[in-house]
């Protein structure tokens, strides 16, 4: 077996991307017709994204074992071919692919049939991890799902103008919301936007649309406590933790990053993707993490309320299967392991089996703003 080494992904041109699709392609081929075992050289820090799939079917175990007539291997093996034979034309004719677009694209491939689609965005991560380059590399842009607003602007670098105030402002936070798209990641990656948060105290990030959308016409949020919200609408897809990484290394930049949760493993899992990144981006995951501290709701939401008990217990849910299954993999994090703050609050909420939603502050004594303000004043966060 081919020893693994640690992945640097970097950032790579179409041109490059191109020449190693058309190498490793040459490879194979020069491999298979000398009759000769091929082994992909996957440049990873762990076996676990190959081995989701159907075990670890790009590797060969000994040099007697052939990938062609290990048949459980086949299928995934030959995917991955066909996805980068569509990424390396996309490339070629210098257009743009959704992970969507791919699935539906190859859906009625005999090969693809009755494939997940979670399964797509795994392909997708070991072809980049074979190419040591970024997922963005490939030409595959996502969606735009991240929300930002409040007192941030977004500057050109063109500008011929060194005074700030008459730089061209290509967004601004107190007029109008931000969406985080690949066009926005790429210009301040390049150089073309620069990122003002001077007039900001903290910044927010909100699990919940529904929350960000309360808080984004609260007065006390954003114009006395002057922060900046950002909310991925769930779990946070990866140009909205790159956009929160940019903010969190603006120079002299001292702003405190805050996350507010559901009381639940689900919020939880959300919090420690932002905090320490995902197994499903492996490769490159871990260079988009901040420093956020967790706000809340944590464990002591039920003694905060203590004296609104009969309206919590109404609230409170226990835990389904699937909750029990999410702590149970948080727990097994090094982040949290490492740290007893974290085991701590993981552990209560085990223990405890309830969970809360944000939306239950909405019908308590003093209410989801005021609990946000007290939080952060009181610096009531780990």
């Amino acid at each position: 077996m081919v020893p693994l080494r640690e992945n640097n992904a970097t950032d790579k041109s179409e041109k490059e991307v191109l020449f190693n699709i058309e190498k490793i392609t040459w490879d194979f081929l020069h491999h298979l017709l000398r009759g000769e075992i091929y082994d992909i050289r996957i440049h990873h820090t762990s076996q676990e994204v190959l081995s989701k799939l159907t075990g670890d079917y790009v590797w060969c175990a000994n040099e007697n074992e052939s990938v062609i007539n290990c048949w459980k291997r086949l299928k995934s093996y030959t995917r991955l071919w066909i996805i980068m034979e569509v990424i390396h034309a996309s490339l070629k004719s210098g257009s743009r692919l959704t992970i969507r677009g791919i699935y539906y694209m190859l859906k009625p491939h005999p090969m693809f049939l009755g494939l997940d689609y979670s399964c797509i965005p795994e392909y997708i991560n070991i072809i980049s991890s074979m190419l040591l380059c970024k997922r963005r590399n490939l030409g595959i842009i996502a969606s735009p799902k991240g929300l930002v607003c409040g007192p941030l602007c977004v500057y050109s670098s063109i500008s011929t103008i060194s005074n700030r105030e008459q730089q061209e402002i290509v967004f601004n936070g107190n007029k109008n919301e931000i969406l985080v798209s690949d066009d926005l990641i790429q210009c301040l990656y390049d150089g073309t936007y620069i990122l003002d948060i001077s007039q900001a105290n903290y910044i927010l990030v909100v699990e919940k649309e529904s929350i960000y959308h309360i808080l984004k016409e609260s007065y006390d949020i954003l114009c006395c406590l002057r922060a900046i919200l950002v909310c991925a609408r769930g779990m946070p897809d990866i140009n909205t933790r790159i956009f929160l990484h940019k903010l969190s290394l603006v120079k002299d930049n001292s702003t405190p990053i805050l996350g507010i949760f559901d009381y639940n493993p689900g919020g939880a899992r959300i919090f420690f993707t932002y905090r320490g990144g995902s197994k499903g981006l492996i490769n490159e995951a871990f260079q988009y993490v901040v420093d956020l501290k967790w706000l809340g709701l944590r464990s002591n939401i039920l003694d905060k309320y203590s004296d609104q008990w009969n309206t919590l217990r109404e609230l409170v849910q226990p835990f389904s299967s699937n909750d029990v299954i999410i702590l149970e993999q948080l727990r097994s994090r090094l982040l949290i392991q490492h740290n007893e703050k974290y085991l701590n609050e993981i552990n209560t909420m085990g223990n405890g089996g309830v969970k809360l939603e944000l939306e239950v502050l909405l019908k308590l004594r003093p209410g989801l703003t005021k609990y946000i303000l007290q939080s952060i004043l009181k610096r009531d966060w780990i």
